[in-house]
């Protein structure tokens, strides 16, 4: 149904999107922007993999990419007829990158939001290679900061749009909410990347000799909480952590579903560098990055360079930061000016951007 007047400020046009996304990182970035104008604008989400998990989540209608042949979803597209195509990035030959190439093909607007400071090239590159295949029209990038640091990795700054994340509308404030458990935030780098060489240092990272890391330190420090293990997305190995939970004394135990609101009632997040570590913080939660063979320079996570969390690079520092923390003497700085720049109506300037793009 055309609307005379939506909310993008396109009268008399039959104007329709398509938001498409395969990781969950990725989804994360554009449901709130699908929520914000659902029932305003005709929508097709197309998703993928671990994607559908968010949407499921988030009570949002979905057509699964891996239930359709490659001939029936060109077919699909091809009678949906979108005037934009809004994309979340993936490290993979994702669903993503295969309806960037289809939407260009057609002269199809094409936008992309990037959800995390890290792996900017090979989120548009085929796989195992850098060749920048899949670059989108626009890019929304989170903060200038990424920009400069994607402008460094040769993406033209033309294309590069500083929206922030639309996810991070999404954030709370939990700073006052007294803690019950300990929650490790699993990322399965183990599962994910072969160590050739090719890819980043944290491909290096074993997520199960860090979560050892955490709970013998957690146990000589006689730590009494219990400890969660809130397992990725798209982890498979559900049973990788159990010989180290059979051996500790620690009450551990394995968190499954939704995880979402997991992070409220915990005093501590403990993880490596993932998204969640970052959202933690600006919650106002105490959070712990452990990355050892980094360095301060090469760590990825934002929480870490702003000083709202706790970082360590190594099996000593990550000794003392635990027990300053749990002496209270380690308390987060806990910025305002961060918050106030990274949740910060992002989803509606990303809805400006597909104003400002001319449709017709």
């Amino acid at each position: 149904m055309a609307l005379e007047v939506d909310i993008l400020g396109m009268k008399k046009r039959k104007n329709k999107i398509i938001f498409v996304a395969q990781n969950p990182g990725g989804f994360n970035a554009l449901w709130p922007i699908v929520k914000k104008i659902k029932g305003q604008i005709r929508i097709l989400v197309i998703l993928s993999a671990e994607a559908k998990a968010i949407a499921k989540r988030e009570k949002i209608d979905f057509l699964d990419a891996d239930a359709k042949s490659e001939e029936q979803l060109h077919e699909i597209l091809e009678k949906f007829d979108p005037r934009v195509v809004i994309a979340g990035t993936s490290q993979s030959l994702s669903i993503d990158k295969k309806i960037i190439v289809w939407a260009k093909g057609r002269g199809i607007p094409t936008i992309s939001v990037i959800d995390f400071w890290a792996n900017y090239r090979i989120r548009f590159s085929s796989p195992n290679t850098i060749d920048l295949a899949y670059l989108p029209d626009f890019i929304c990038v989170v903060d200038d900061y990424m920009k400069k640091q994607m402008v460094k990795e040769r993406f033209k700054a033309s294309q590069l749009v500083i929206t922030g994340n639309p996810f991070f509308d999404t954030f709370g404030n939990y700073a006052n909410i007294k803690g019950k458990y300990i929650v490790f935030a699993e990322q399965p780098f183990s599962e994910l990347f072969v160590k050739s060489g090719k890819m980043d240092r944290a491909s290096n990272f074993n997520e199960v000799k860090i979560f050892s890391d955490f709970v013998r330190v957690l146990e000589e420090q006689k730590v009494e909480y219990p400890l969660l293990i809130a397992l990725h997305p798209r982890c498979k190995n559900i049973n990788k952590f159990d010989e180290i939970i059979a051996n500790s004394n620690l009450k551990i135990s394995v968190s499954g579903g939704n995880t979402k609101n997991l992070w409220k009632k915990a005093e501590l997040i403990l993880g490596i560098n993932s998204m969640v570590l970052f959202q933690s913080a600006l919650e106002g939660k105490k959070v712990l990055s452990y990355q050892p063979g980094l360095t301060k320079k090469e760590d990825p996570l934002m929480s870490n360079r702003l000083g709202i969390s706790q970082a360590a690079y190594g099996r000593k520092e990550m000794e003392k930061k635990l027990k300053k923390i749990f002496s209270g003497k380690g308390a987060e700085k806990k910025s305002l000016a961060a918050i106030k720049k990274y949740v910060n109506n992002s989803t509606q300037k990303v809805i400006d951007l597909i104003n400002n793009i001319n449709l017709t």
